[in-house]
């Protein structure tokens, strides 16, 4: 599977030294993210071990596999991707399909923020009033979760056609020998 990855460039200098570079331990990582999303990416890591990609829940590399609705490289002329002026790399890269997990990018943001993943307007109406009367438990919110791996979940009117999701992926390591292309940027 071809992949994308934008990270600072010391993440590149790192892989080339080191010859791979590994997701990290989540006491090291947190940090990186907020302690307010500690327990979204937990959940995440946690979703990785159930799926045989790592043997204890982490905090992945991310990477794209579907930019702006296409399986291409992502613009790296967007503001979007590091803050302004930070030096940059992205990374194509070759992961075995077995060590990927892909999930729809909005839906993690919508889980980034504690929300529930409707099927539906219908279900998202109930869940809203369970919601307003303080009886949508946290069990239930996160149960809904594991809808955003299912890339054809979602009805339209709300998360887009399925030809326009921007697809994530989430790998545990990244090794020299699987890049394919690098190029440096500052970020815009």
């Amino acid at each position: 599977m071809n992949l994308w990855t934008i990270q600072e460039a010391s993440f590149y200098d790192k892989l080339e030294a080191e010859g791979y570079i590994q997701s990290i331990d989540f006491n090291l990582s947190k940090d990186s993210f907020g302690a307010d999303f500690l327990p979204q990416y937990k959940w995440l890591g946690r979703q990785m071990v159930l799926r045989g990609i790592s043997r204890k829940p982490i905090c992945p590399i991310w990477a794209w596999y579907k930019y702006d609705g296409a399986h291409k490289k992502p613009d790296l002329r967007r503001s979007v991707h590091m803050p302004r002026g930070t030096k940059s790399v992205s990374i194509e890269f070759e992961a075995e399909n077995k060590m990927v997990v892909l999930s729809q990018f909005e839906m993690w943001v919508w889980i980034l923020h504690g929300g529930y993943l409707p099927c539906n307007d219908q279900e998202n109406t109930a869940i809203e009033k369970l919601k307003d009367a303080g009886k949508l438990s946290v069990s239930r919110i996160r149960r809904s979760w594991s809808r955003m791996f299912d890339l054809t979940f979602g009805y339209e009117d709300f998360w887009g056609s399925l030809d326009e999701r921007w697809i994530q992926a989430c790998v545990p390591e990244i090794h020299i020998d699987q890049v394919r292309k690098v190029q440096k940027f500052a970020a815009k």
